[in-house]
Formats: structure tokens, sequence, C-alpha cells
């Protein structure tokens, strides 16, 4: 099982670690193969932590509780603290600058809206469809046979 770890960051394994504070060589939670292979599917070093942190949870939850002395260790709480994780790492995702949380108004601008209406693989709004349909309904029309109007 090999560990390294870079504190300037430099590496997306260095920010799963930072993310999930797997920092210290001598007591490592997760080995480098394994970090940078959930880095291979999820390419996001936030997602790649959450998901780190699930798979940390159900190794934890298999442990049972120690008790020497007055010192009692729980495998369910660990278990419960990197799930916790885990659902804070992913909110965090979703809350930063360009994350899943973020609101995107379109339509704001005449550029935009023209490229929109432009695009012919885009299905036609809603909101045109029958628009034109009745023209009654716009009050009186001038009679196109009359030139007196």
């Amino acid at each position: 099982m090999s560990f390294t770890y870079k504190e300037d960051l430099s590496r997306k394994q260095d920010l799963v670690r930072f993310y999930l504070s797997d920092t210290v060589d001598t007591a490592p939670r997760l080995s480098d193969e394994e970090i940078n292979a959930i880095l291979g599917i999820y390419s996001d070093p936030l997602e790649a932590a959450a998901v780190c942190a699930d798979r940390l949870s159900a190794k934890y939850s298999r442990v049972s509780s120690v008790q020497i002395g007055s010192f009692s260790k729980s495998g369910g709480e660990q278990a419960q603290l990197y799930a916790d994780l885990a659902t804070r790492l992913r909110a965090q995702k979703t809350e930063r600058p360009g994350g899943l949380g973020m609101p995107y108004v379109g339509g704001v601008s005449i550029g935009e809206m023209n490229r929109v209406e432009a695009n012919t693989d885009r299905p036609r709004s809603q909101f045109d469809i029958g628009m034109d349909d009745n023209p009654s309904a716009l009050g009186p029309q001038p009679d196109p046979n009359r030139r007196d109007q």
C-alpha cells in the first residue's frame, strides 16, 4: 500500500487526501492506488473524495467496537463520521460556483435568444405554440381588401 501526499495540493490525489483528512503517512486510510482508481472514474477530486468517504464508511461499518481500559472506539462511530463527510463533500460540490446548485438564467441577451431560436435541433417553445392561432383575440384587424384603411 503506497502513500504519497504533497501539501501544495498540486495533484488531484493530494486534494482527495486533503478532503478526507487522510494526510498522515503513518496511518493512511486509503492507498494511492485506490484513490487513483476512483479518480479514474470520477475526475473531480471533490466527487472522488465523497466516493472514498462512502467507501471508508462501509469499511468502518464492518469494524466492531474495541475497549481497552477506559478507552473505547466504535467502528459504527467512524462509519457515521465518514458517511456525514461524504454528505458534506457532495453539498460543497453543488454549492461551489459552477456546481449543480448554481442557477442558470437563459434568454437574457438578445444574441442568446436569437441563437436559441436558430437552433433547428431544439423543440419549439411551448410558449409560442398556438400563439397566433386566434387572430380575433388581438382585437379588430384591418380588412386586407379595403383600401381606405
